[in-house]
């Protein structure tokens, strides 16, 4: 027999497969045009992904009265026309691309360690996206694991006389760094607030004013995952362009075995549903996709969702045994 305290932990993960379902079964919502402002959401997609970032764009859609333009990379898993089908339903300006093509921009420009590292890391090709966007024009990069309760506030606006580049970051609730960078000199970056690389705000050319080159060169060198988060942590410290505290941008761990929501009395714009709670990022997706939202950030027990959507989720579970 399972302890409670493993049946728990079995129901909290097990749970995800149900609400991925639901979500896959329930009509899309209508998203008519909104405004648009001058700043532009890049996020790279893979395969395994396009469930995750359909959600995540679909509450910002829900949320943000002035909507960002869109483009999606593809990490090269999915064919671009088969990221624009699955976001067809986005009614404002958008752009989709290959992550080869971001690549060439910088290989045009001589920087040889940034094309080393895309090819051979899925991060360094993140890094090579975000980079470029940067450079041409107001860019918020969005992990596909992030859901959206708010309109982002306080996004950083740039002097066009000012020539210096602007890279906000979101805090992390623990140190995730490249060790091999950090030893090469940033430990700095070792003391709290830690930086998490999920959303960024970048404008400018970050290159150029940002001591970088050897991180570049190491990281290319040999390719880690979390090189690409270390570099954008110290140009974030080099450029001092703040960062979005965690209880603006939620990150943290400690309910990755809880079965019902407890962001009770929370006043979060967002939250990136890191690793070990990527199974819940499902759960509160569909809660807000019922018009739930509102429960999430009261209720104490779970919150109600309509008829109709428990009884898709009663056939899906039935379906699953």
């Amino acid at each position: 027999m399972l302890k409670p305290t493993a049946l728990k932990d079995y129901v909290a993960f097990r749970a995800r497969t149900v609400y991925r379902l639901v979500l896959k079964v329930l009509p899309l919502p209508q998203t008519p045009p909104k405004s648009e402002q001058d700043l532009t959401l890049v996020s790279m997609c893979g395969a395994k992904y396009i469930g995750l970032l359909q959600q995540s764009l679909l509450s910002l859609y829900r949320e943000w009265t002035l909507l960002p333009k869109l483009h999606i990379v593809s990490d090269g898993s999915v064919t671009v026309s088969e990221l624009q089908n699955a976001l067809h339903w986005w009614s404002g300006t958008k752009e989709f691309s290959s992550w080869e093509e971001s690549v060439a921009y910088h290989e045009q420009r001589g920087r040889r360690s940034i094309v080393q590292f895309a090819q051979s890391n899925v991060m360094g090709k993140k890094l090579a996206v975000i980079l470029k966007a940067g450079e041409q024009g107001p860019t918020l990069w969005c992990d596909s694991d992030i859901l959206w309760f708010k309109q982002l506030p306080n996004i950083p606006k740039v002097d066009q006389t000012n020539t210096r580049p602007v890279l906000k970051i979101s805090e992390d609730f623990q140190p995730s760094y490249d060790p091999r960078l950090i030893e090469s000199g940033l430990s700095h970056l070792t003391q709290p607030p830690y930086r998490n690389a999920g959303l960024i705000y970048i404008q400018g050319e970050v290159l150029k004013h940002c001591k970088l080159q050897p991180l570049l060169d190491l990281a290319a060198e040999k390719p880690c995952n979390d090189a690409e988060q270390t570099i954008f942590a110290e140009a974030n410290y080099q450029l001092n362009s703040g960062i979005w505290l965690r209880d603006e941008i939620a990150c943290f761990a400690e309910d990755a075995i809880t079965t019902r929501p407890q962001y009770a009395g929370k006043n979060w714009v967002a939250r990136h549903y890191i690793g070990p709670v990527r199974h819940l990022f499902w759960r509160d997706a569909l809660i807000l996709r019922v018009g739930g939202k509102d429960n999430l950030f009261k209720a104490t027990g779970d919150p109600k969702l309509p008829a109709e959507t428990e009884e898709i989720s009663e056939s899906v579970t039935n379906h699953e045994h």
